[in-house]
């Protein structure tokens, strides 16, 4: 004697959740693409510590707008 069992869970409606998972994975997918296609060719040119030099201009960007985000709270705080 055998005995047969079967499970079936199906979804009938999940607000569109999963149609936007998908595209949102195949925007990343594509954009970590793109970066990679920009990296690539900087980072074979013969010119040493461009690359490095092109991170270090991001990061001092970056720091520097955390900077004045900063001041600005600062300034927020102080106020109250």
């Amino acid at each position: 004697m055998y005995k047969v069992t079967v499970d079936v869970n199906q979804s009938i409606y999940d607000g569109s959740v999963t149609g936007y998972q998908k595209k949102l994975e195949v925007s990343i997918f594509n954009r970590t693409k793109k970066v990679s296609r920009l990296i690539v060719p900087i980072e074979k040119q013969d010119q040493p510590g461009l690359f490095q030099h092109l991170i270090l201009q991001k990061n001092e960007e970056i720091l520097k707008s955390n900077k004045s985000q900063m001041e600005l709270k600062l300034k927020e705080v102080s106020l109250r």
